[in-house]
Formats: structure tokens, C-alpha cells, sequence
């Protein structure tokens, strides 16, 4: 084995301990290759996060999952009035973020969510009123201790980039696919009361005369629900570019000759590509 083999392909370092390897394309859009030559702590660290810039965060997340079927967890609609993020998914041409139903839990009230557009056709007060039926259902089977409980809990690690995150109960159903034993998911950032929650669901009800700021109905601009940095899209393209390089050459893999693109990479030295290029 040479030296450069015993070598990160990003900082130089030495390879100890490597347990996994860097997906080539991050995992999120379907790759499971891998290369052995990237360090912890450039993996875990910076390339992590321009990973995470790519496929959470970029217009790329819309086109990928259409290409690869992928539905993921982490799409967030954004509501700039009440700085909101709002559990979402993509609509059925994959080209617009829209709301699942649910209830946010701020400070002070309970902000319903719906797609407009789905609530029309099944009326709003039909909806809302099946929804909270099936919502008290859910929350009954947690008093009693069902085995399998209609309601359940989901910390989630990364939060969007846009909005404030409190929890959350949402279902992943259509708006005229309500129906008996649906269930709910409760999801959120830190610590939670969960007797607080569950007693907030028990007394919930919205004035459909009346809503105001209380309720959030849905997006029909895809660009609406992405906030991304162009720059940091680049570096993580380019990081593609470098591992799908490390991948194919092995062993004859350089540093040296490709230190600008790497630098670019991990620090965002140099003038780097431009979007015009891309």
C-alpha cells in the first residue's frame, strides 16, 4: 500500500479507525458506494455538512426524490409570517412542498396546518372536524397504554434551516384520506412535556370564523420552502466530484493534484466554480 493510500483524501491525515466509509453521493439520494480514504473527522464534520446542505436544503432534494423515489422525512414547508416550519412533503409532480395536516405547538397557541387546496375539496369543516375526531382517538390510545399507540414520539436532530421548530403533531395522510386508526407523530427538537402536549391536543379546537394567525394553509410556490447557500452547493458538487475521483483511481489518486478543488471543498479557498458553469 502506498503513502497516499494511508491517507485522507481531503486534510492528509492518516487513516485510523476509519469504521466507515464516505459515500461517493450522499446517501440521502440513493448511493450506497463508499470509499475508505476519508478521515472521521473531515467526514463527520465539514463534508457532513455540506451534505446536508445539498439534499435538505437546495432545489436538489425536489429533483432526486422524483428521479429516485425517495420520500424522506426531512421536507419542511416555511411559513414567514409566523417564522414556521411546517412538516411537509412533496406534492404528486414533485415540484412544490405541501403541508401535511397538523397542529404546531407555539408558545401561547396551537397553529392548525392544512393544504388549501386539499381541504377544498372535502370542505374545511368537515375536515377539521374528522381530524380532531381521529386526533382524540390518537391521544386515547396513549391514556390507555395501547401497545401500539396511535400517537408516537420522534426527536429529530437536525432542524430545518428556515423557522422556528416547536412540537408538532401532524399525520402522513391526505386530507380526504382521514379515516379510523390513522395515525399521528409527534415530532420535535430538545425536550418535551409529554403530559403538557397530550393535555393541549384533549382541550384543542379552532374557531373556523375566526382563525387569523392560527392557521397556516399551504404553499403553491416551490421556491417558497428553499433557503440554500449557491456557494456551499458547490463545494458539496465539487466533493462529489473529488470522492467519484478517489473511487475510480484508487490508490493512484493524487492530493496534490487536485489541492484546489480540495481546498475549495473544506474551506471554501479559492474562487471555486460558478453557477453559470454548472
Amino acid at each position: 500500500m502506498t503513502e497516499s493510500a494511508r491517507q485522507c483524501v481531503y486534510c492528509g491525515q492518516g487513516l485510523h479507525g476509519v469504521r466507515r466509509g464516505e459515500h461517493v453521493v450522499p446517501k440521502a439520494l440513493g448511493t450506497t458506494v463508499t470509499i475508505r480514504k476519508v478521515c472521521n473527522d473531515c467526514n463527520n464534520n465539514e463534508l457532513s455538512r455540506l451534505d446536508n446542505e445539498l439534499v435538505n436544503a437546495s432545489p436538489l432534494h425536489i429533483a432526486a426524490r422524483e428521479v429516485l423515489d425517495i420520500n424522506g422525512n426531512n421536507v419542511w414547508d416555511y411559513n414567514a409570517q409566523l417564522d414556521l416550519a411546517a412538516e411537509g412533503r412533496l406534492d404528486q409532480n414533485q415540484q412544490a412542498v405541501v403541508q401535511w395536516p397538523q397542529i404546531i405547538l407555539d408558545d401561547g397557541q396551537s397553529v392548525f396546518c392544512y393544504d388549501i387546496e386539499e381541504v377544498r375539496q372535502v370542505g374545511l369543516k368537515a375536515f377539521y372536524e374528522i381530524f380532531r375526531e381521529h386526533l382524540l382517538a390518537a391521544v386515547e390510545s396513549v391514556r390507555r397504554n395501547e401497545r401500539r399507540p396511535k400517537l408516537r414520539w420522534y426527536s429529530i436532530p437536525n432542524l430545518p434551516r428556515r423557522g422556528r421548530f416547536p412540537p408538532r403533531v401532524f399525520t402522513r395522510h391526505k386530507c380526504d384520506d382521514l379515516r379510523d386508526g390513522i395515525s399521528f407523530e409527534c415530532r420535535y427538537h430538545g425536550s418535551i412535556d409529554r403530559e403538557a402536549i397530550l393535555s393541549r391536543l384533549e382541550d384543542w379546537h379552532v374557531d373556523l370564523d375566526n382563525t387569523n394567525e392560527m392557521v397556516m394553509k399551504g404553499v403553491v410556490d416551490p421556491e417558497a420552502s428553499t433557503s440554500y447557500q449557491p456557494r456551499r452547493i458547490l463545494r458539496a458538487l465539487v466533493k462529489i466530484g473529488i470522492n467519484l475521483l478517489a473511487y475510480v483511481m484508487g490508490d493512484d489518486f493524487r492530493r496534490a493534484v487536485f489541492s484546489d478543488a480540495i481546498q475549495f471543498v473544506l474551506g471554501d479557498i479559492g474562487e471555486g466554480p460558478s453557477l453559470s458553469e454548472c
